[in-house]
């Protein structure tokens, strides 16, 4: 019986994928369970517009939630991701759009944060952009989000 069952399972996940995906509830269910299962407090964890959010700030998609479960056993990490910054990175220019750049304290985190980052002697620096020599950009855009 537990063998039917699983490869009920495998199937079902087959199709899912084979034809397309899951649906973003679905998909939004499975990255808040992960994110649980990681460590991060239920509360910390916000869905807006079918995006699932951790701490107020940070987007989390289907793979990179299942790569938060992949810490090595008695690890004390929180996260952990293959996504690496490559060799041929050598400078990560942050560019705030418009609607970021009206929040002084958000602009002013921003420079701190390059500062502090920068300060750390890593093989790559960070840049507020536009500016040009960059490797790789990062985009800084604002959200709102309806509380009623």
């Amino acid at each position: 019986m537990f063998k039917q069952a699983a490869v009920l399972v495998v199937i079902g996940v087959a199709l899912l994928v084979g034809c397309g995906g899951m649906e973003p509830r679905m998909e939004n269910e499975e990255i808040i369970s992960n994110l649980i299962e990681a460590g991060y407090p239920a509360k910390d964890i916000q869905v807006i517009n079918e995006a699932v959010f951790v701490g107020g700030d940070t987007r989390v998609t289907l793979q990179a939630s299942r790569e938060m479960l992949q810490a090595p056993p008695g690890s004390a990490e929180h996260y952990r991701t293959t996504n690496l910054v490559g060799p041929s990175v050598t400078k990560i220019c942050l560019n705030p759009s418009a609607s970021f750049n009206t929040y002084p304290k958000l602009s002013q985190g921003l420079d701190m944060a390059i500062d502090n980052y920068n300060a750390l002697g890593l093989r790559f620096t960070f840049a507020r952009g536009p500016t040009t020599g960059c490797s790789a950009n990062i985009d800084m855009v604002t959200t709102t989000q309806d509380h009623s």
